[in-house]
């Protein structure tokens, strides 16, 4: 699931798409996918799933006025 929410800190106006989901989904996402950080992630939640753990993965990241404009509020537009 993703949506879009706008933010407004000391009257400057951003938004933030914030995306949630099966983190086998969410790594997909990802931009930098041959970070170590991408491996820990995988790592975590791989050892929390093995144990019996439901896992949810979230992910963000920031938009410009102009992508948010230009952006037609379709989710694939922003999940890239």
């Amino acid at each position: 699931m993703t949506t879009i929410a706008e933010t407004s800190f000391d009257g400057e106006k951003e938004w933030k798409v914030l995306t949630k989901g099966a983190p086998e989904v969410i790594v997909k996402l990802l931009k930098d996918q041959d970070s170590e950080r991408v491996s820990e992630y995988e790592e975590c939640y791989k050892h929390l799933s093995e144990g019996g753990m439901r896992v949810l993965a979230l992910a963000s990241r920031s938009l410009s006025l102009l992508e948010y404009q230009e952006g037609k509020a379709s989710r694939e537009n922003y999940e890239q």
